[in-house]
Parts: C-alpha cells; structure tokens; sequence
C-alpha cells in the first residue's frame, strides 16, 4: 500500500507584500454569489465523500432562505448555487426553486443527476447552470465511484435539458482520482459528444477525508476515512508523475480537437499533481494567493449555518445572525485572514476548490 503522511502547514513567509483588490476588505458592499448545502441527505455512495453516512438528515428550511433572500439581494447576489448532498432530496426542493426563480436569480444546481428524470418538467426554464456529477466516461467506471448504476440515465440527460430547457448551461464534473485519472481524455471526448457546454475538472478534498475537523467537515467528513477509502482516490507519487507526463498532455489535446467545449479548471490540472503530491509527502503546496470566496459569496450549509468558506471550521447559526454578509463573526475572520497566514497556511494550501485571487509584486 502507498503511504500518505499528515500534511503540514507550510510555514512560508511572503516574498513580497500581497497587491489586493479594494473589495478584499474586512466589511464588504456587495457579494456576487450565495451558496447553499440544501440537505446532508445523498443516495449515492461516492468514495471520497461521507454524505451517505451522516444522521440525522438535515435541510435547510424553505422559510430560512425565504428570510435571508432579501438581504442577500440587498447586497447584489444576483446567483444562488444549490448543493448538498444531494439537493433534490430535500423536500421543498421544487418549491425553493420556484421561489428562487420569481426573484430572478441565476440558480446553479450541482447534482448528482439522478433525480433529474422526474424533476426536469418543473425545473425547465428556471435554472442558469446545470452542473451533473459523472466522474466516469463508463458506465462500470461510474458504478466504482459512485456506487450506482445510473450511467446510461446521466448521459441521456443533456439531450433532454437541451430539448426542454435550451438555455440552461450545461456542465458534466468529474472528480480527479485513482480510477478514472487515466481516462480523463475520454471524458473530454464523452462530454463533447454528449453537446454539453462545459467540463470541469476537481479533486477530491483528500486532506478531509483523513483530518476532516481541518476542513470544516467538506463534503460530509466528520471522522477519518478507512485507508482503503483513501487510497482508492488519492494518486501515488507514480501515478502523480504519470498524470503529468502524459494524462495531462492527452487532456489539454482533446479539448483542443472540441473548441466548442470550454473548461475553465484545464489549467488547474497540473495544480492536480501538486496537490497529490503534496498529500502523499505531507509537505503542503506553498499556497501564497488570497480566495476570493469569504469576500464575493457566502456560504449556508445544512445545518443553517453560515460558514466563512466551504473548507474552513468557521460557522455561525443563522438564527443568530441579521446581515449574513457582513455580521461580527466574518468581518473578524475576514480580518484575521488579511492581516496574517494562519488561516493561508493551515487551510488554503490543500485546497483547489475555490477562486485565487493571484499576488502582484511591486
């Protein structure tokens, strides 16, 4: 078995003083998207992901986003992503939708896609971005990640979107790990063929699944995975220099051969490699580049709390808080990840989920 070692905090100071935008500030005017974790509840069993197991189920209440919806307008949202879990589990889920929908918001719905078939008709012409977890070019590759056997349905989903809501963007995910990095290329070439708009490319947050209280319990984690769960997603030091040398090649190729395909993660493949590398050394990427999620999104998660990103402990119960943007709580965390690198080095450096926002130099 390929050994993995804890990962450290990277420890690296600053080369040069970071050049932030204006909008990087303690207290901020206005926020361009709102997340939120709709529901724990999932009826897949994916590898790396611990959603399944979690009790009880939680939802977030129609009511609570009902609530906080005019202030998030206030402050300019103008995108809402629904997530989970799998958010088409949650019982309210057409009529939060719907709800969404007449205050004329962009929705993003990321799903797994299985319960797509029977909600497209009241989904149709609501909905801005469709993001589908597929993760596998191949319906026996699909069943070993995902733990279903869903494939043949999944893939015959864009011809309907396209049918029933031509103007729905449509993106196919796929989770970089052990067993399908090779088969990357393919992907490219199965979305393509499948007339979707988009491919994107993540990682699984393998940190989490062996530290979860370091990542803010992401993607359902609240106790260490078994190691055979982990080694199953995260690449060896072999593997790492595979994918570089000729995954990643045969990747940026089949992109090019679909112009039509756009992907805005490709040139985060090669960060891919890094990140696997890093974990299996223990020694963190050095990571030296601000997010930009604490200061253009917020983030409600399922138990209706709201957390100062996705992959980081900080959380606040909504039914304590007036201004989701701007409350006590993330203006101090928002000023403390400022002014020092704690928060950079123990979080930020095992993370390629979210957006960088890149250091200037004098």
């Amino acid at each position: 078995m390929a050994t993995r070692a804890a990962v450290q905090p990277s420890g690296t100071d600053r080369a040069v003083p970071l050049g932030l935008p204006g909008w990087m500030a303690p207290q901020v005017p206005e926020v361009d998207q709102w997340n939120i974790i709709l529901t724990n509840r999932c009826n897949l069993h994916c590898i790396s992901c611990s959603y399944p197991d979690q009790r009880p189920f939680r939802y977030v209440r129609r009511e609570t986003i009902a609530r906080y919806l005019p202030r998030m307008l206030d402050h300019g949202v103008r995108r809402v992503m629904l997530t989970g879990g799998e958010p088409c589990m949650h019982p309210d889920f057409d009529d939060i939708v719907d709800d969404l929908a007449a205050a004329d918001v962009d929705i993003t719905l990321v799903t797994n896609g299985t319960y797509l078939g029977r909600k497209l008709p009241r989904l149709a012409g609501k909905l801005a971005r469709l993001i589908i977890s597929l993760d596998s070019d191949t319906a026996d590759g699909y069943a070993s990640i995902r733990g279903a056997s869903a494939f043949d349905h999944l893939t015959g989903l864009p011809a309907r979107f396209r049918k029933e809501s031509p103007d729905t963007h449509l993106t196919l995910c796929v989770l970089t790990q052990r067993l399908n990095f090779r088969r990357l290329p393919e992907f490219v070439e199965l979305a393509a063929g499948l007339g979707v708009d988009h491919v994107s490319f993540l990682v699984p947050d393998v940190a989490g699944m062996v530290a979860p209280t370091e990542r803010g319990g992401a993607f359902g984690h609240v106790a260490a995975l078994p190691d055979d769960r982990v080694e199953q997603v995260a690449l060896t030091d072999a593997e790492v220099e595979e994918f570089r040398e000729r995954v990643i090649p045969a990747v940026e190729a089949a992109c090019a051969r679909h112009p039509e395909l756009t992907s805005s993660s490709l040139d985060l493949l090669r960060d891919f490699a890094d990140y696997f590398a890093a974990f299996r050394t223990g020694r963190a990427r050095p990571e030296r580049r601000r997010c930009a999620l604490p200061f253009r999104e917020v983030v409600l998660d399922e138990q209706e709390r709201f957390r100062f990103c996705f992959f980081m402990p900080d959380a606040w119960p909504a039914a304590g808080v007036e201004d989701p943007v701007n409350h006590p709580g993330v203006v101090a965390a928002r000023r403390d990840y400022l002014e020092t690198d704690h928060r950079l080095d123990r979080f930020c450096n095992m993370c390629l989920q979210a957006r960088r926002v890149e250091a200037a130099h004098p």
